[in-house]
């Protein structure tokens, strides 16, 4: 469950980032799992959700790449100021 919240975590920050050209830090981070990713390979999907004041939330699906079934969902709020 670690390597699949890392990468949540780092592909959330890089999407934020990619929108501001920089990331601060995370200050709120969920995800909730749905089933186990016994695969080599999965892919995630990120979506930038609003930009409130000084902060960019983030909502990102993590699927098995052979089938599609969902593995993990996950909501990242970052600082941008």
């Amino acid at each position: 469950m670690g390597v699949i919240a890392t990468i949540i975590d780092i592909v959330g920050a890089a999407a934020i980032g990619s929108s501001l050209g920089e990331v601060k830090a995370s200050v709120c981070f969920d995800i909730s799992y749905f089933s186990a990713a016994k695969v080599r390979e999965v892919k995630i999907e990120a979506k930038l959700l609003e930009n409130r004041d000084k902060f960019l939330s983030v909502s990102e699906e993590a699927k098995r790449k052979d089938d599609g079934k969902l593995i993990a969902l996950g909501k990242l709020l970052m600082s941008c100021d």
